[in-house]
């Protein structure tokens, strides 16, 4: 009997070795040995103790590891580390900086165990407080290498990023510019059309049209407003969005600033005016500035208003709140009707103007830099 018992407990040990061994509850450590190679530039070499390994796995990752290593101009060195993650097939590592230097490599090989299992030759840098990675199943194009992420997912769970990156076969990837993600994406989407944002946005909230600086046309280069690349192609009566300048500019009682409103061809219909003290539209509007308006004057003469030019409504806002309010009628609304393009003169390059690629043709001279007047 006791001999029957033997046996039994033998088989039930070795089942539960079997057992452990099957599920991954007993791991054995392997021997990771990574060594790379520094840049022979003036500004290559790094510091041996502030960067941090990471490899990514088709099955798994391993955890971070503090890599110290010979990193002086054009050395060859090397580090290993233990770790107990069954990675299954080597797809990349990742290399975080976790200190205020630089460091540039040319060459990295990875080796588990004693057998190479993923090799890079090439040029890549990892500044300060940032990362870098490598891949060695799939190597990234450099539009991918720009965006490439600096974090794992989120406690290592599969498919989790944190918002504004989308999980990738190299882990979590931030999204690029124009595009955003919230928590645990795996795609990036694209913001709404003719809208833009930063690389990494984490919401649609984070998209916005683009901002130009209102080019003055009253130069011999624009012929003092005559000439069409100095305007904005628009059609007033077909618009979402119509015009919106943010004026930041120094006011004053005596020098007005404009919007030069044209039709089709050219021709200047007439004009949007404005200083600290009138406001006039050419034939339909002359008034006093709105008091709330000239309050709005902070010190230095500067103001934070908004105009907006809209089908046949025009209206002037500070914070988000409107101040005034005009519909034109009757032969304003008519003759207003027929504005095609718009420009500015005696603007500074502290105003801005909202671009609408959608709705919206910038002639020649309408840069970011106003043909480096504005720069």
């Amino acid at each position: 009997m006791d001999r029957r018992l033997q046996i039994l407990s033998l088989f039930n040990f070795l089942f539960l070795v079997a057992q452990s061994f099957r599920y991954g509850i007993t791991a054995r450590a392997r021997t990771v040995t990574v060594t790379h190679k520094t840049g022979d530039g003036r500004y290559h070499p790094g510091r041996s103790d502030e960067f941090y390994f990471k490899l990514f796995g088709s099955k798994a990752n391993t955890a971070e590891h503090l890599c110290r290593a010979n990193r002086s101009r054009s050395a060859v060195g090397s580090c290993s580390f233990e770790d107990s993650a069954k990675i299954g097939r080597l797809q990349g590592i990742r290399i975080r900086n976790a200190g205020n230097d630089f460091w540039a490599f040319v060459s990295i090989e990875v080796e588990i165990d004693g057998t190479t299992k993923g090799t890079w030759d090439g040029y890549r840098g990892v500044f300060k407080f940032k990362n870098a990675f490598v891949g060695f199943k799939k190597v990234p194009d450099e539009d991918e290498l720009d965006n490439l992420i600096l974090e794992p997912p989120m406690q290592d769970s599969p498919g989790y990023c944190t918002a504004g990156m989308r999980m990738t076969g190299f882990g979590c990837q931030q999204c690029g510019e124009n595009t955003f993600s919230g928590q645990g994406a795996t795609t990036c989407t694209s913001c709404p059309e003719g809208m833009v944002s930063a690389a990494g946005s984490t919401s649609e909230g984070d998209c916005h049209y683009e901002q130009y600086p209102t080019c003055d046309c009253w130069t011999a280069e624009c012929g003092y407003c005559s000439k069409l690349d100095c305007t904005v192609k628009q059609d007033f009566l077909d618009t979402d969005h119509g015009i919106e300048v943010q004026v930041h500019s120094q006011l004053t009682w005596k020098k007005f600033s404009s919007i030069v409103l044209y039709d089709q061809d050219g021709k200047t219909i007439g004009k949007l005016q404005w200083n600290i003290g009138r406001l006039y539209l050419t034939g339909c509007i002359q008034c006093w500035t709105p008091p709330a308006l000239r309050k709005a004057v902070v010190k230095g003469g500067k103001t934070s208003w908004t105009f907006s030019i809209k089908g046949k409504e025009i209206e002037i806002k500070i914070g988000g709140k409107s101040r005034y309010k005009r519909s034109l009628v009757g032969e304003c609304a008519k003759a207003y009707g027929k504005v095609k393009r718009f420009a500015f003169s005696n603007a500074d390059c502290s105003n801005a103007f909202t671009y609408v690629s959608k709705e919206m043709e910038l002639g020649d001279k309408v840069t970011a830099t106003c043909s480096g007047t504005c720069n």
